[in-house]
């Protein structure tokens, strides 16, 4: 079958023809479904994001598959758990800061920056947040993300 046109088309004549390119991809019709045959094939990208049904579920298979998504959150099974991996990672999806992660990112108090986010006041947090003699703590606002002090400033009345 070289020329459509005399002899019909090639996909959908019930015979899965390899010299006319067909596959499971080109010609679902003669050559079956790709995903659920059994066979992890790699050749047709089927990965275990794309084809569980062949390949296995991502999670769980001893292997770290960031490129499908998988990280310490969503999958402790493969990569361990986050928190206490000794990485402060700040960034998403993981967001750890000195109040959801300590043992990576260290204690709050006591970084020089009053952050009331963090539940730092005077009362709380001495080190890092300044009570004045007037018994009114004047702390910093810090921005969470940046750890920037903001033009704010908290005042609490001590009692």
């Amino acid at each position: 079958l070289t020329c459509p046109n005399d002899c019909g088309a090639c996909c959908g004549n019930g015979n899965c023809s390899v010299s006319e390119n067909e596959n499971c991809y080109t010609c679902e019709a003669d050559c079956g479904k790709c995903c659920g045959d059994g066979n992890c094939n790699a050749t047709f990208a089927e990965t275990c994001d794309s084809c569980a049904a062949d390949c296995g579920q991502c999670c769980g298979n001893g292997a770290k598959d960031s490129q499908f998504g998988e990280n310490c959150y969503n999958c402790e099974t493969d990569f361990g758990k986050c928190c206490g991996d000794g990485v402060c990672n700040k960034q998403a999806p993981f967001n750890e800061t000195c109040v959801s992660c300590p043992s990576d990112c260290g204690k709050c108090c006591g970084d020089g920056q009053c952050v009331s986010e963090h539940g730092e006041t005077c009362l709380s947090c001495e080190a890092d947040c300044k009570c004045s003699t007037s018994r009114l703590c004047i702390s910093p606002r810090i921005a969470p993300v940046t750890g920037r002090p903001k033009s704010e400033y908290w005042l609490t009345l001590i009692t």
